[in-house]
C-alpha cells in the first residue's frame, strides 16, 4: 500500500489495512505531521500527546518512509528514536517536464511585455500570507517612479476577500489581478508568461509544492523565505532567484526595486542551474519511490 498524508487519516487507513490483511504500507510524507505548527493546531497538550502516539503507532508499523526534505526527516529521527538513518528516505516535491511542455505551446497568448507581472500560484494558509509583499510593493513603489504603473500582480486559485482589502488599503486595488482556479496546463502557461514568480513560506520547514513546479519553468523567482530553510537552499542552489526574509518589508521593497530595475533594462535573473533542476523531475523520483517498493516486497 502506498499511502500520502496530509490528510494523516491515510496513514491510520493503510496500518488498519496491513493490520486485517498483512499488506505491507509505506508512508509517504508531504507535510510533517505533528511537528508543523504553521500547518497543525492542537486545542490541548493532550490532543498533541493523542496524535504523537498515533503517529508513533503507525511508524513503527510501517514498511517505508519517504519525506520531501532533510528538515523533515531530521524531525523524525529526533522525536522517534527507534528509527534509523536508513528507515527515512528523501524523495522531494517534482515538476513534470511534459506539463511545462504542453504549457509552454499555449503560454504566448498569455504574455504582456508591457507589464513587470509578479504571478503566484496556489492558496494562503496559517504561516503564508501576501500582506509582507503588499507592504513590500507599496514601499517599493514609492521609492520607484513608474513601477506602479508597469505592475501587474497575478494570483492563480483562491486570494481570500481579507487580502484584496489589504491590497487595497497598500494602494494596489489597480494592479492586482486574481486568476481564482484554472486549469493546470493553463495555470502553468501563466507562469511561463510571468515575469517573476514569487512564493513565501515563514517557517524554517516548509518547501511546498510549487516551488518546484517554478523551477520547471526555468523563471525567476522571489522567495520570501528562511535562508536557512529548505527553500531558501534549494533557491540560492538553483540560480535564478531573489530571496528575502519573509517578514522584512525593507528587504521585500529593496528586492521589488532591483527586479524591477532588471525588468527594466532586459536583465533579470535567468542563470538557471539547469541539472540541478533535473534532478526534480516527476519520472526521476516515481523511479525512486518504486525502488523502495520494491525493497518492501522483500522477504
Amino acid at each position: 500500500i502506498f499511502t500520502t498524508a496530509p490528510p494523516y487519516t491515510d496513514f491510520l487507513i493503510a496500518q488498519a489495512l496491513r493490520e486485517k490483511y498483512n499488506v505491507p504500507y509505506l508512508m509517504d510524507y508531504r507535510d510533517a505531521w505533528v511537528d508543523y505548527p504553521a500547518l497543525n493546531f492542537y486545542a490541548t497538550p493532550f490532543h498533541k500527546a493523542y496524535a504523537r502516539k498515533l503517529e508513533d503507532d503507525c511508524l513503527r508499523s510501517s514498511n517505508g518512509i519517504t519525506v520531501i526534505n532533510r528538515s523533515m526527516k531530521e524531525v523524525l529521527l529526533q522525536h522517534y528514536p527507534f528509527l534509523s538513518h536508513d528507515d527515512v528516505t528523501i524523495v522531494p516535491h517534482g515538476y513534470d517536464p511534459e506539463d511545462i511542455a504542453a504549457a509552454l505551446k499555449i503560454a504566448d497568448q498569455y504574455r504582456d511585455p508591457s507589464k513587470f507581472r509578479i504571478t503566484y500560484g496556489g492558496v494562503f494558509h496559517a504561516g503564508r500570507s501576501p500582506r509582507p509583499l503588499l507592504e513590500g510593493i507599496g514601499r517599493a513603489a514609492r521609492a520607484e517612479p513608474g513601477l506602479k504603473d508597469d505592475l501587474e500582480l497575478i494570483f492563480t486559485g483562491l486570494l481570500q476577500k481579507e487580502f484584496l482589502r489589504a491590497a487595497h488599503s497598500a494602494g494596489l486595488a489597480a494592479n492586482i489581478v486574481p486568476k481564482g482556479y484554472l486549469p493546470h496546463r493553463e495555470s502553468i502557461a501563466l507562469l511561463l508568461a510571468s515575469d517573476v514568480l514569487w512564493m513565501t513560506v515563514s517557517d524554517e520547514r516548509g518547501a511546498p509544492g510549487k516551488l518546484y513546479e517554478y523551477l520547471g519553468t526555468g523563471r525567476t523567482i522571489l522567495g520570501l523565505v528562511p535562508p536557512s530553510g529548505p527553500a531558501g537552499r534549494i533557491l540560492q542552489e538553483y540560480g535564478a532567484a531573489i530571496t528575502a526574509p519573509p517578514n522584512d518589508t525593507r528587504a521585500i521593497a529593496q528586492a521589488i526595486v532591483d527586479l524591477y530595475r532588471n525588468w527594466k533594462s532586459g536583465s533579470l535573473p535567468r542563470n538557471v542551474n539547469v541539472p540541478f533542476v533535473k534532478t526534480f523531475d516527476r519520472r526521476l523520483l516515481s523511479k525512486e519511490v518504486a525502488r523502495q517498493l520494491g525493497l518492501m516486497l522483500r522477504p
